[in-house]
């Protein structure tokens, strides 16, 4: 395969990427209220319905008037940030007070966290007011929710009271019990799992540059793991795929209907599509299960915030205080029509969430639908601190695995094929196979390629290894925030993520090529 039809492959990816997220906004307020707000999520119907009900009831007995919500529902996580971004950046260009859009509520902490710094021009200028705002929620409403800032290492609020926790999630492993059997895999219990060689064609993957979620997932598998280890894991789990979504909510709809075996997941999001496919029948939970791996996995906020220039400051203030308040918290995991000490739980689906406020497990865990559930406030564990991991797990990932998909998976199928490989024992856990592990020198070549991270060019000519994390923090400072690009080391009119993955996807090939010649003169199958 030519490098110049490699690149060319790529540009679509890129393009499309770039493409304004503003013809997907979506929603329509409903009812005859004179005030609404605007709120942004990628948080799906159940939770919508829910919760406007339940705000449009708090808000008419506590102020004596009926409000309205607009939905707007551009995509997951990643694209609301961009979308955000985007508008927040146009505004200010414009000298716009407003984005018309007040609240943004569901996603993972990770996008809360850049949202609140203050907005950095794309092509230089004077920092901008942060996209999220500072929320004067009234005395006594975040000590009351949060008499700890913490869980299990991570943040419940912002100290600019810029966003807020409302629910928490942790990472783990959706998975169907018959499919595993069938292959002869155990069920699941570590990250490792999913790199097992009888899962070939049967994990589900999601684009962790589509997913906010997922990209957190990944890089708790690289806290937990370690750097070099975790793209081990994921590297393989990504050869075995069967599919990669850009929806991280297919996964466990994937898994449930069989088509899939394994795959990593949000907790609620497997307990939802337990309790969607076991409706009535009792079997959700013979069609797909789900395991925390333990002591390697990650508590993440799910939080609330009130965007700068909001429209309805004052409505999406008492929004926010509705999400933080008893009754707000109740919604995520009592079940339908409870009814307990004035709070009420959901009145048409139960959400399956884990509440942000530790006093909802301490005065309330014998009504929560999922009461077998750890409380996070007891068992959770702080991750390593790595910021410069994050950044660079997209780009690195779509460029070792999506982007070379066809040849990675035959790659893998020629090491798994090998005659030296180590065969997995029937109904054993599979251990990550390296190139330490073996002495057939070939075997061990391949599988030496096939691990290898990538080298990046960097000023005067150096060379950056992206095996060592020590250089991590200077490649994503000088590629993806630009402090390199006018040194020449990719061209003036390309995006610099983009073209790091485009030589990053150019090595990745090339080794997976390499094993292929190999395995084709020694008559050895890659299908």
């Amino acid at each position: 395969m030519k490098h110049s039809r490699i690149w060319l492959a790529l540009v679509p990816v890129a393009v499309l990427v770039a493409i304004p997220i503003l013809l997907a906004r979506s929603g329509s307020r409903s009812g005859d209220e004179e005030r609404f707000i605007v709120i942004v999520t990628p948080h799906n119907e159940e939770i919508r319905q829910e919760f406007e009900h339940a705000f449009k009831a708090w808000h008419a007995d506590r102020f004596g008037e009926r409000v309205g919500i607009r939905w707007d529902l551009p995509g997951g996580t990643s694209e609301i940030k961009r979308l955000l971004l985007d508008l927040h950046g146009r505004a200010l260009e414009d000298g716009r007070p407003t984005i018309n859009i007040d609240i943004f509520f569901g996603g993972g902490s990770y996008e809360y966290t850049n949202l609140a710094k203050p907005y950095k021009p794309l092509h230089g200028g004077a920092d901008g007011e942060p996209v999220l705002a500072s929320a004067p929620l009234p005395e006594g409403v975040l000590s009351a929710a949060f008499p700890e800032q913490t869980v299990g290492g991570r943040e419940l609020y912002d100290a600019d009271r810029r966003w807020f926790a409302t629910a928490l999630s942790t990472f783990g492993i959706a998975y169907n019990p018959e499919a595993c059997q069938k292959l002869g895999t155990p069920a699941p219990e570590s990250w490792e799992d999913l790199a097992d060689p009888r899962l070939q064609g049967w994990v589900a993957m999601t684009n962790p540059g589509q997913s906010g979620s997922v990209l957190t997932a990944f890089e708790t598998i690289l806290l937990r793991r370690g750097w070099v280890e975790g793209w081990q894991i994921l590297s393989r789990a990504g050869a075995n795929a069967r599919t990669f979504s850009g929806s991280s909510a297919d996964i466990p709809k994937r898994i449930s209907a069989g088509a899939c075996a394994a795959g990593v997941c949000i907790d609620f999001y497997a307990r939802r599509e337990a309790q969607v496919v076991g409706m009535g029948t009792g079997t959700g939970g013979e069609r797909i299960a789900f395991v925390a791996p333990r002591g390697a996995s990650v508590i993440d906020p799910d939080p609330v915030a009130m965007l700068t220039g909001a429209r309805e400051p004052e409505l999406a203030v008492r929004f926010i205080e509705f999400c933080l308040s008893m009754q707000g918290q109740a919604l995520w995991q009592f079940k339908v029509g409870a009814r307990v000490d004035e709070l009420e739980g959901p009145q048409w689906e139960e959400l399956r969430r884990l509440p942000a406020r530790r006093e909802m497990y301490e005065r309330y865990r014998s009504e929560f639908r999922d009461a077998d559930q750890p409380s996070p406030f007891l068992d959770a564990t702080a991750p390593p601190n790595k910021p410069a991991y994050r950044p660079l797990i997209s780009p690195m990932f779509s460029a070792i695995v999506i982007q070379p998909r066809t040849l990675q998976q035959a790659a893998w199928r020629a090491i798994l094929n090998h005659p030296a490989y180590p065969t997995p024992r029937p109904g054993e856990h599979a251990p990550i196979v390296t190139a330490n592990d073996v002495s057939d020198p070939v075997l061990k070549d391949w599988l030496g390629r096939f691990d290898a991270l990538p080298t990046v060019l960097g000023p005067g000519g150096r060379e950056y290894s992206l095996a060592n994390e020590e250089d991590l923090e200077a490649v994503s400072q000088g590629w993806l925030r630009g402090a390199w690009r006018d040194l020449g080391l990719w061209p003036s009119d390309m995006d610099p993520e983009t073209a790091l993955l485009r030589d990053i996807a150019i090595g990745a090939i090339r080794r997976y090529e390499l094993i292929l010649e190999q395995a084709e003169r020694m008559g050895i199958p890659t299908n």
